[in-house]
């Protein structure tokens, strides 16, 4: 899915590698076929879970004065002028026509695309990683919250075995980065002004997905970084 640090690990392998970059389920239908038609080869996917908040969050500054948005403003100008507590209504509006779509994303696109179920897979999370391997594929799940952590690890432990060893990753290249952008004052303050009703605050934190990647030491930790209505 988006904003889960697919551009960093795309900007880093790509010099190395064919990369293609998609993100709902319509693109990987176009798209995969034509790869498996072209190579005849298993296909090796990289895929990541975000704190579903912040992905939120995330994905509605990404899109804040993109055309097409609904719950998007005319411009930076007027995006600057709403301030942080004027845009929480179109924040609110972005969740009421689509929900949290981190919380379904994998069922959603995922599945859908490759026939594979990720939560029938379980997830190491001290490891941080996971390494897949079906008939058709080879898929590497990673969290976007370990970027800085393991990624070089996991990204090295599942491109050496086919290949070869001669290209190891010391370091990802950061890229899209939402501390990098014109909002990014505006999104801090928006974080610690916006506030979630508890029945959309509790289905989140209690979905399968949040559950199947992150510890319950995680998930408080998680919540602690937003705030209930009260």
């Amino acid at each position: 899915m988006g904003k889960v640090g697919s551009s960093t690990i795309k900007d880093t392998i790509e010099t190395d590698y064919r990369v293609h970059h998609m993100h709902t389920r319509q693109e990987m239908e176009l798209i995969l076929p034509h790869i498996r038609r072209k190579s005849g080869k298993k296909i090796d996917l990289i895929t990541a879970s975000r704190d579903p908040i912040g992905r939120e969050i995330s994905v509605f500054f990404q899109n804040l004065i993109a055309p097409g948005f609904p719950y998007g403003v005319s411009s930076r100008k007027e995006a600057l002028h709403l301030g942080a507590s004027g845009l929480i209504p179109h924040f609110k509006k972005m969740l009421e026509s689509g929900g949290a779509e981190t919380t379904i994303w994998f069922d959603r696109h995922f599945k859908p695309s490759t026939g594979v179920d990720i939560y029938e897979h379980p997830f190491d999370r001290d490891k941080g990683w996971l390494i897949i391997e079906t008939d058709e594929w080879n898929i590497l799940v990673v969290r976007f919250e370990d970027i800085n952590k393991n990624y070089c690890e996991a990204v090295n432990a599942f491109v050496a075995p086919r290949f070869g060893k001669n290209i190891r990753y010391k370091k990802m290249r950061p890229f899209n980065v939402s501390d990098d952008k014109w909002y990014s004052t505006l999104m801090k303050e928006f974080k610690s002004t916006i506030t979630f009703n508890k029945e959309m605050f509790e289905s989140v934190f209690n979905s399968k997905y949040v559950k199947h990647f992150y510890t319950e030491k995680e998930i408080e930790k998680m919540k602690s970084k937003y705030r209930m209505d009260v």
